[in-house]
């Protein structure tokens, strides 16, 4: 097994910290209120590079396809939106010269809806300046002060790329599975459907038993159900635990292992139970407010995600 390491031979960056996994493969674990928002990493199969989603910015995206570079020695050729998201698909224009990929569903829906976004976005952008601005002038301690510092430094990160934003679609699509082969190692594109959003790939390291599984993971952090699949979702994670893989890159949060996946899964069956459970004795929506966060799962990060995620169950299991 090769150990994680990070050291003082990588170059610093102002988005993400790399990691290096393997010979050739790092992650880019995200610096917070820095504009990437989302983790990344990048893969050298020899004679090209693969990197692996694109980040919130531009920004992002360009410094790690410079380091990805100026590290390995070899272009960057490829590079997979995991799925349709923003904050894995806005740095996309970094890579227009080179191969995008992504499944249909995934190029199709990012086409379908990040026009309309992106420019709502835009339209709020003033409003959200001015409430920050307003939250931050009026904190009354330090520590409430660098919390809305932080966030006025990450909206000026993205209020930055307005003017040069371009939606960039993949150019390559595949169904189920494809495999990049190279000197050094091949890497496996899959898609077992959806789960986080309605198509999610992940990127298997056979000969190194990694995976970068895109927003498929959270470590430590509250899952976010707002596009998700709960069922599909679990039913992915069963058939990723079968592979041979002994560390994960995840979408948000520091890097994983089987148990974190593992972890996941559990996490979307205690809150299936939780609102199951709750609609079982006649509770109703507006009673999911009195719906305490599992004590598993109470120093997670992304807290605020859980009201919304007992909502999106809520809206499924009354469907049914």
């Amino acid at each position: 097994m090769t150990t994680t390491t990070t050291t003082n031979t990588l170059p610093a960056a102002k988005h993400f910290t790399l990691q290096q996994l393997a010979d050739g493969v790092y992650a880019a674990i995200v610096k917070e209120h820095m504009g990437a928002f989302s983790n990344g990493g990048f893969i050298d199969l020899g004679e090209s590079v693969l990197v692996i989603d694109a980040f919130l910015t531009p920004q992002a995206a360009l410094e790690l396809r410079t380091l990805a570079e100026a590290i390995t020695g070899n272009p960057v050729r490829h590079m997979v939106n995991t799925h349709w998201h923003g904050d894995h698909v806005r740095g996309n224009q970094v890579y227009a010269d080179v191969s995008i990929i992504a499944t249909e569903i995934t190029k199709n829906l990012m086409a379908e809806h990040l026009p309309a976004r992106i420019a709502a976005i835009k339209e709020q952008a003033p409003a959200q300046l001015q409430a920050l601005q307003d939250q931050f002038d009026n904190a009354t301690d330090d520590a409430q002060k660098q919390a809305f510092a932080a966030e006025l430094t990450q909206f000026h990160e993205i209020a930055s790329t307005f003017d040069t934003l371009k939606i960039t679609v993949p150019n390559v699509t595949f169904e189920n599975k494809m495999t990049l082969h190279g000197s050094r190692r091949s890497a496996e594109l899959i898609t077992l459907g959806g789960g986080h959003s309605p198509s999610d790939i992940f990127v298997y390291l056979p000969q190194d038993k990694i995976i970068f599984m895109g927003d498929l993971l959270f470590v430590r952090t509250h899952l976010a159900f707002w596009n998700a699949n709960e069922r599909e979702w679990i039913e992915v994670l069963e058939q990723i635990e079968q592979f041979d893989a002994d560390r994960f890159v995840p979408g948000h949060g520091p890097l994983g292992t089987i148990e974190d996946v593992r972890a996941n899964k559990q996490y979307l069956l205690d809150l299936h139970q939780l609102v199951e459970t709750h609609i079982q004795n006649d509770g109703t929506e507006a009673g999911l407010a009195d719906l305490n966060i599992p004590s598993a799962y109470e120093d997670w990060d992304f807290y605020s995600m859980f009201p919304g995620n007992i909502q999106k169950l809520f809206a499924q299991l009354k469907a049914q």
